[in-house]
């Protein structure tokens, strides 16, 4: 039996409502997501308009996924009414520091 590869991704995301978080976890677990931290929801004024919102709740995940799935989860967030902008990126989560400058002279 094939045991599916479960790589570590990111996706951040722009909701019209704090509620709409509920659609975010509902399309992540429909495609067999695991969630491995759910960062905390910000209300935040945008530079232009999306959609008519000129404000709107930010916020991200950790997760882990088949990669064979994340086509399938994009289209579904793409059509999500309540999904205003999203972005899905694959880890480094964290940059390595760069050394300092005095070093390097």
């Amino acid at each position: 039996m094939d045991e599916v590869e479960l790589k570590d991704y990111e996706i951040s995301f722009l909701l019209r409502q704090e509620k709409d978080v509920e659609d975010v976890l509902k399309l992540l677990k429909r495609e067999e997501a695991e969630i491995i931290f759910e960062g905390t929801l910000k209300k935040i004024p945008l530079a232009y308009k999306i959609k008519k919102q000129s404000e709107a709740y930010f916020g991200y995940l950790h997760f882990k996924m088949s990669k064979d799935k994340v086509k399938s989860l994009e289209k579904d967030f793409l059509t999500a009414s309540t999904i205003l902008r999203f972005l899905i990126v694959a880890p480094p989560f964290v940059l390595p520091r760069p050394e300092s400058r005095a070093r390097q002279r």
